[in-house]
């Protein structure tokens, strides 16, 4: 009899010990780690940011080198680039180039004329210039003074002389007869073309 009420205690107590597990268990459970994810939303928002970013930082200008480089004339470049990208993309400077007088970090704008004196030449005030629309005056042929007409890219004291010396003979009808001046050849007047005026 006895050892019919010990085996009844024994399976009493597994049964309870098991019930108070199974009751910690389930009232304590495991807390889980959340896992936070971004929205769509956002996801789209950020590479449109990145795209309209990558956009600015490719947008080009437009700029007209000329003098001595290799290869003058219209170049499209970043809108971040300097002098000398423009040089570089123009085919680098001549063996006459005066680098002297170049700022070669300068950023460059759109529309900007740049222009490379040779050595020898007087040092052109605009030595990169300024775009066409902030330029105020033109230099006029018929009018000008000789040191007026040595700030022109190209003319140096003896060619001023030779200017006004034409001009007191025959006043100038247009820009393309400075080419009759003696020692000034169509080089010349490339370089110089957009900053003179007889008008």
């Amino acid at each position: 009899m006895k050892n019919i009420l010990i085996r009844y205690k024994i399976w009493i107590l597994f049964l309870t010990l098991g019930l108070l597990f199974f009751l910690l268990s389930f009232l304590n459970p495991n807390k889980q780690i959340e896992t936070i994810t971004p929205s769509d939303h956002s996801i789209d928002t950020v590479e449109g940011d990145l795209n309209q970013k990558e956009e600015m930082k490719t947008e080009n200008i437009l700029i007209d080198i000329k003098g001595a480089v290799q290869s003058p004339g219209l170049y499209e470049l970043p809108s971040e680039s300097r002098v000398l990208d423009a040089i570089t993309v123009a085919g680098g400077l001549t063996e006459t180039a005066d680098e002297r007088v170049i700022n070669l970090a300068q950023k460059i704008q759109d529309e900007m004329v740049i222009y490379i004196p040779e050595k020898g030449e007087v040092e052109f005030q605009y030595g990169v210039s300024q775009t066409e629309e902030k330029r105020e005056l033109f230099i006029n042929l018929n009018t000008a003074t000789k040191e007026e007409l040595e700030t022109l890219p190209g003319i140096g004291p003896a060619k001023a002389e030779a200017i006004i010396t034409y001009r007191d003979e025959t006043l100038f009808s247009s820009i393309e007869e400075i080419e009759n001046v003696p020692g000034i050849g169509t080089k010349t007047f490339e370089s110089l073309k957009d900053y003179i005026t007889v008008n």
